[in-house]
């Protein structure tokens, strides 16, 4: 399974170095490749990354905004996101039922449910191909019932919006925006993920990168985690194999 980061800025303008696409996500197998978020950064690209099927994680326009009424892949999302779409004029959405896997032949991907908005309510990618297992949450505040989604991952792939818990608030009862990396990382360690790579960077991160990444790097050593951020273009091997051992990972262009 190999992962690449086409983009990993969060909705906040205008990014930096290493952050200057929205979110979006790659992965390959030997027999199919998916495509996670096409926000308004992709709207003209979805033809030349050619991904054999689109999965949205939720409606908001930096995950869902750069889709035309005629993509050339099939389009898959949670109701919420299907119908915005349908009113938008795609006229072919199919639709994501949480909990029910979804097996693209030798990649099976399980939708979940979190906690980010009530507007655009979001789900969560439990990705399977072989022995491993990737947990994708681009936006989330809490994990909800998907807290029993994570136990078994090889990899969490998170939220880098900010560091602490201050862009989460509470709407209707529902904690609402994005939760910190901290409590990503402790999530994370409390189920057994040792791999933790954040996507979604806000200006928190793009401030100063590089202090960014030592604190994160501090953090996670602390809980027994090999943290980092992912850049625009970085790819991320997962062989499937019995082990264990770090993703091999390195930086490209896509």
């Amino acid at each position: 399974m190999i992962l690449t980061f086409i983009g990993t800025r969060s909705s906040d303008p205008p990014g930096c170095e290493g952050h200057l696409l929205q979110s979006c996500l790659t992965v390959e197998t030997d027999q199919v490749r998916l495509q996670i978020d096409c926000g308004e950064d992709h709207a003209h690209r979805l033809a030349q990354l050619a991904p054999d099927i689109l999965l949205l994680t939720h409606g908001h326009d930096d995950h869902a905004g750069g889709l035309h009424p005629d993509p050339p892949c099939p389009v898959w999302a949670g109701e919420p996101t299907r119908n915005l779409l349908l009113q938008r004029g795609l006229t072919q959405v199919g639709l994501l039922h949480l909990g029910q896997p979804l097996v693209l032949k030798d990649l099976t991907v399980l939708p979940f449910e979190v906690e980010h908005s009530l507007r655009a309510p979001a789900i969560g990618f439990r990705i399977e191909a072989g022995s491993r297992a990737v947990i994708y949450l681009p936006d989330v505040a809490a994990l909800g019932d998907g807290d029993s989604m994570l136990p078994g991952a090889d990899l969490y792939i998170g939220d880098g919006t900010c560091f602490d818990s201050s862009l989460v608030r509470v709407e209707q009862g529902h904690p609402c925006g994005h939760a910190g990396i901290i409590s990503q990382l402790a999530w994370s360690a409390r189920t057994g993920i040792r791999q933790v790579i954040f996507s979604h960077c806000g200006p928190e991160i793009c401030a100063d990168r590089d202090r960014a990444g030592r604190t994160l790097a501090g953090l996670a050593a602390r809980l027994g985690l090999h943290a980092a951020f992912a850049l625009d273009g970085q790819t991320v091997n997962l062989p499937d194999r019995a082990d264990r051992a770090r993703p091999d990972s390195r930086t490209g262009s896509n």
